[in-house]
């Protein structure tokens, strides 16, 4: 188990990520904060740290907490389309919601999930002529990807150079154009070449 005084390189050697993490009572946002607490730790402790995290980051993803977490955060920000299977997120009573993250979470640790089929719709692009790919995935599918983001978002964000944007927490659009102002400002810098 990791204690305060341990060196760094004590961290690789000593930790129990799994213990210290899930087999803990408390409410699904205490699992993400001992997480996010103990990723912090680790990418302090360097690369051997942040290894010794990784076998361990399957299983918090399996947690049924954590699946709930991912639920939630779909049902809030995820939009309401159906997937391939034709089942939404508002489909779902709280206590079903519960029941598939628990069935979600053995099949992940048991080896048999198998995620569903993908539908691939064009819709027109709101400031441009054309069309883009949207792929929509089941309901179940959707939940695992977050799930997985939940898991590694907090060791490998703060590893990426502080200038890339997309995908990541607290930097939307504006945040990237404040920077570029800043950057043209600074290095003298009016080119910029850029992809959408």
């Amino acid at each position: 188990m990791y204690e305060m005084g341990y060196r760094n390189e004590d961290l690789t050697r000593k930790y129990d990520w799994s213990t210290a993490v899930l087999f803990r009572r408390g409410r699904p946002g205490d699992v993400l904060r001992r997480h996010h607490l103990l990723a912090a730790r680790a990418v302090r402790g360097g690369v051997a740290a942040v290894r010794a995290a990784a076998p361990h980051l399957l299983r918090v993803a399996a947690d049924a907490r954590t699946l709930k977490l991912a639920w939630d955060h779909l049902a809030r920000y995820g939009g309401a389309a159906p997937g391939p299977n034709e089942h939404r997120l508002a489909d779902y009573a709280q206590a079903e919601v519960w029941d598939r993250c628990r069935a979600l979470a053995r099949a992940i640790r048991a080896g048999t999930y198998r995620p569903g089929d993908e539908q691939v719709v064009m819709v027109p692009k709101e400031s441009l002529d054309g069309e883009r790919p949207i792929v929509l995935l089941d309901v179940e599918d959707r939940v695992v990807q977050r799930a997985v983001v939940l898991a590694l978002q907090p060791l490998l964000d703060p590893l990426l150079d502080p200038r890339a944007f997309g995908y990541r927490p607290g930097r939307d659009y504006r945040y990237a154009l404040v920077t570029a102002e800043w950057v043209a400002a600074a290095e003298n810098r009016w080119v910029w070449v850029a992809e959408d």
